[in-house]
């Protein structure tokens, strides 16, 4: 299974392994938005440091953006912490931000290299329990 959600008191980490496709990003977002969990969330934590290979074109980043900028409506507090483990992933993750920011998205979506370092931005303010 490429894709490990774990669950904590105030958000999930989504952990991605081996070859991510498209179908993948779609059964995160479905499993999070029909969570009721997600409406209390105050983080989120994409963690792909264990991805070998993506399959994501850009209009699948361009289509998660839009997911999230349209939930981003009613859950209003959100920090998105996207750890990219490989060049590739590094570069979907610049653009995700982007698209986000061109859209309006007013959660707080940063992109790190390290797990560690996400989950410091993420505690910063005290809303992490991980």
């Amino acid at each position: 299974m490429p894709i490990k959600s774990i669950w904590l008191e105030q958000g999930t980490c989504w952990e991605f392994s081996g070859i991510v496709t498209s179908g993948d990003i779609k059964q995160a977002h479905e499993s999070f938005y029909s969570d009721s969990r997600s409406d209390r969330a105050r983080y989120r934590i994409v963690d792909t440091t264990g991805v070998t290979r993506s399959d994501i074109k850009d209009a699948d980043i361009v289509k998660y953006a839009a997911c999230d900028y349209a939930a981003s409506k009613s859950i209003k507090i959100l920090k998105v912490a996207l750890v990219a483990g490989t060049d590739q992933l590094e570069d979907h993750a610049r653009r995700f931000v982007e698209v986000s920011e061109s859209l309006g998205n007013d959660w707080e979506i940063r992109k790190f290299h390290k797990l560690d370092d996400a989950k410091k931005w993420c505690l910063s303010d005290g809303r992490i329990d991980a």
